[in-house]
C-alpha cells in the first residue's frame, strides 16, 4: 500500500486538521491511504465545527464489475466558522464524492455529516455546488438560469426576479439577462 499525503489546509498553517483516510479506487490493487496532517491543532472544542464530519464513507455499486467499490473510508473532519479551507489529493481520490457529500447530493453509506450541529439530510440553501464543468441549460438565457435554481426552490417571480437581479449584479453580468449561454466567454458562462 502507497502512502500519500493528503492535506486539509485551512487559512492559518498552524491549523491543519487531522485524521486518517482510506480512500479505495476502483482497482482494488491501487489502494492508497492517505493522511490528513495534524501541526499545532488549535481548536475550541467547545465551539460547535461548522462541518463535521465523522466516519464518512461512501460505496458505489459498479454493475459493469459486478462489485461494491469503496470511494471514501472513515473520513473524520471539523471546520470552524470562517475557516478557509483547501482539500488537495490526486485525481480519484475521493474529494469531489466528499465535496458532494457536504452538498448532500450524495448520502453516504457510513458515518456522520453535522451542519451547524444539524445533521445533512439531502441537499439544503445553505450549501451550493459548482460544478467542474459547465452546467447551464444551453436553450436558456443568463437570466432564465439564475431563475431555474429560484424556481425549484419554489420562488414568487417577483423575489425571484429581484433576487436573480442582484446575483447578476455580484457576478458582474448586469446586462447580459438575455444572452444565451453560447454567446458568452469561458470565464462569465462560468461566473
Amino acid at each position: 500500500m502507497n502512502e500519500i499525503p493528503f492535506q486539509v489546509a485551512t487559512d492559518h498553517t498552524k491549523n491543519i486538521y487531522s485524521s486518517l483516510a482510506l480512500f479505495e479506487y476502483p482497482d482494488q490493487a491501487q489502494t492508497i491511504r492517505l493522511d490528513f496532517h495534524r501541526q499545532h491543532r488549535q481548536v475550541d472544542m467547545a465551539e460547535t465545527p461548522k462541518l463535521q464530519s465523522t466516519g464518512i464513507s461512501v460505496d458505489y455499486f459498479q454493475a459493469r464489475l459486478g462489485k461494491t467499490v469503496r470511494a471514501l473510508s472513515k473520513i473524520d473532519l471539523a471546520i470552524n466558522e470562517n475557516q478557509f479551507v483547501s482539500i488537495v489529493g490526486p485525481s480519484g481520490c475521493g474529494k469531489t464524492t466528499f465535496l458532494n457529500v457536504v452538498a448532500g447530493v450524495i448520502v453516504p453509506s457510513e458515518g456522520e455529516l453535522f451542519l451547524d450541529g444539524r445533521p445533512v439530510e439531502g441537499p439544503g440553501g445553505d450549501r451550493a455546488v459548482v460544478f467542474q464543468q459547465a452546467s447551464l441549460l444551453p436553450w436558456r438565457t443568463v437570466l432564465g438560469n439564475i431563475l431555474f435554481g429560484l424556481e425549484c426552490q419554489g420562488k414568487d417571480t417577483t423575489s425571484a426576479l429581484f433576487r436573480a437581479s442582484e446575483l447578476l449584479e455580484i457576478v458582474g453580468l448586469t446586462g447580459f439577462e438575455d444572452h444565451y449561454p453560447h454567446e458568452l466567454s469561458g470565464a462569465c458562462s462560468s461566473a
